[in-house]
């Protein structure tokens, strides 16, 4: 049972317990998560759970979209290989930065490919602004992009949440 009107941590802790034991139902990754996390608002284990949401809200509005081919063609439903995949959308992803590469100005590295949605890469969230600019060239300002020291190995923090603060903005556009 929930608690519609938590009176005291208790009934937090033990709604926070059902959202973690229906994430476990869901087959989201919870291990080291527990109620009292999310009460004691631990960012990185609340983060992990909305990532995980998210992305499955994403993946199921696709595959529902892609579930049948729409409209008043009377094409019969699409079979469960040809619905949209995580797979998919990480193909797709790569040709939109792959095709956008070929139009980059001077000194602007081209990102690698990703391999799944859970690629560090994207961390630097270079590869994100580089997906809105092979989606719409126009949108992105190369001059605004923190790129990968060579030398150093790594993007700082606040380089990656400045491009992952732009990505957002270029995405809105």
């Amino acid at each position: 049972n929930t608690h519609a009107k938590p009176k005291g941590r208790i009934h937090e802790v033990d709604n926070c317990n059902m959202v973690v034991a229906l994430a476990r139902e869901m087959d989201l990754v919870t291990v080291n998560i527990g109620g009292t996390d999310l009460v004691d608002g631990n960012k990185t284990l609340i983060l992990a759970v909305v990532w995980q949401l998210m992305r499955r809200f994403t993946l199921n509005v696709l595959k529902e979209l892609s579930s049948t081919t729409g409209g008043t063609t009377g094409k019969s439903q699409r079979t469960e290989e040809e619905r949209v995949s995580e797979r998919h959308v990480v193909a797709w992803a790569n040709r939109q930065v792959e095709q956008g590469a070929r139009r980059l100005p001077a000194g602007v590295p081209a990102p690698k490919p990703i391999k799944n949605l859970q690629d560090r890469s994207l961390a630097s969230g270079a590869f994100l602004v580089h997906l809105c600019g092979g989606v719409n060239p126009r949108a992105v300002d190369w001059s605004l992009v923190a790129v990968e020291p060579s030398s150093q190995g790594g993007l700082s923090e606040e380089g990656k949440r400045a491009n992952a603060r732009y990505a957002i903005s270029v995405a809105r556009k």
